[in-house]
Parts: structure tokens; sequence; C-alpha cells
């Protein structure tokens, strides 16, 4: 499961701890008070080169063995997620958003 917006890789820990899936885990903040497991840090919209998956893992890879865990739903105005879903080459994507309370009048921590 690949991570691109992990920030302390809290996701990332629980999807190999409790999954037993391979992970990698990136994002662009270089500071984090926690971290989970090892972070890499780049812009994960310069490609999925910048995300800290294993070396010599291709294309192929991504398509056949790996899912995108997609913690930052495409909403309005920000545009991460819509960008990493374009970049994404694999078939699969993983979203674990939030739903939100309509009558309370709130979209939760990630928009969605």
């Amino acid at each position: 499961v690949a991570d691109p917006l992990a920030s302390s890789g809290w996701h990332a820990r629980l999807w190999r701890e409790v999954g037993g899936f391979r992970i990698s885990a990136s994002d662009i903040y270089h500071y984090r008070p926690v971290s989970w497991v090892k972070v890499t840090v780049g812009d994960a919209r310069e490609g999925v080169q910048s995300w800290g998956l294993p070396a010599g893992t291709t294309e192929s890879d991504l398509k056949k063995e790996w899912a995108m865990h997609l913690s930052w739903p495409p909403h309005s105005p920000e545009t991460v997620g819509q960008d990493l879903l374009q970049i994404w080459p694999g078939r699969y994507v993983v979203l674990l958003g939030e739903r939100r309370d309509v009558l309370a009048g709130e979209e939760g921590g990630t928009g969605g």
C-alpha cells in the first residue's frame, strides 16, 4: 500500500502491522513530531518515484501488486487528491474518508 500523503505514517503502519501489507509512506512536509514508520520526504505530485517505494518497483508492479491509499479525497479548492489520482498508474485506490454530518454542517478533518 503506497501512502503518498502519509504525514506521521500512522495509516501506513496500520496497513503493515494489522493488514500484513508492504508499505511505502511519503509526505511533502519535512517536520513531523511523531513518525510511526519511515516517511520519505517528497512532493507526491512529482510522480510515484518520490513515494518511497522499494527500489526496483516497476509500473507493472504498481498495476499488479500495489494500491494507493488516498487520505485526502478530491475536493475543491484543494487539488492534491485529484492530482494523485491522475498520476497513479496502479489499478487500486483505497480511500478511507470521513462521512460528514450534514445536520451539524461538518465535513470532517479531510473535507470528505
